[in-house]
């Protein structure tokens, strides 16, 4: 807590995880921000030169029921661990439905066989989202921001009070610019 008094009471935090933990949790806001899985994957790696030509031919060695953790796969094209891609979660099952595995966690998530996510696993995914504060698709960010402000609280100011264009953190213009003023939130908006 020293961290956050030290930085405005934020109680802010961001990760690139499995849900293990899952919404609500008293006094935080759960929200995600999802991105196409392809986008994702070369957002975060294909500066790296691997993604395509290595994730396709894993993908077409899989077989139905193979177990996407077996370490055979050659599922590892990571030379810096940190990478949220690189991270030994879900291993070949991240190029097959990685967004429903990763809201199911690893406990459930990370074991389903490849080629063998269904429908109930589908139906499970959309009421763990419905307990989110917000889901917001990534392209849609900027339309977002002012109920993204009243998740966040107003401890953390996502920077909409500004004279500039896109805000004081300069978020994208090409959507409508996002108005606070429309937005009731149940305290007073930062700025």
């Amino acid at each position: 807590w020293s961290f956050t008094k030290n930085h405005g009471g934020s109680n802010f935090m961001f990760i690139e995880t499995p849900l293990d933990v899952r919404p609500p949790c008293p006094g935080m806001a759960f929200v995600t921000v999802i991105r196409q899985p392809w986008s994702r994957l070369e957002s975060t790696q294909g500066k790296r030169g691997w993604t395509f030509p290595n994730a396709s031919a894993l993908i077409r060695s899989m077989k139905v029921g193979d177990d996407p953790l077996d370490d055979k796969l050659k599922w590892w094209f990571c030379d810096i661990f940190h990478a949220p891609t690189c991270q030994p979660f879900f291993k070949a099952g991240y190029f097959n439905n990685y967004y429903i595995r990763s809201l199911l966690g690893m406990k459930e998530g990370a074991r389903i066989p490849w080629g063998q996510v269904t429908e109930e696993h589908f139906e499970k995914v959309k009421k763990i989202l419905e307990d989110f504060d917000l889901v917001i698709p990534i392209e849609h960010l900027a339309d977002a921001l002012p109920g993204l402000q009243c998740a966040f609280g107003p401890n953390y100011d996502v920077g909409l009070n500004s004279a500039e264009s896109g805000g004081r953190y300069h978020w994208t213009t090409t959507h409508k610019k996002a108005d606070l003023k429309s937005t009731s939130c149940d305290y007073a908006v930062p700025g």
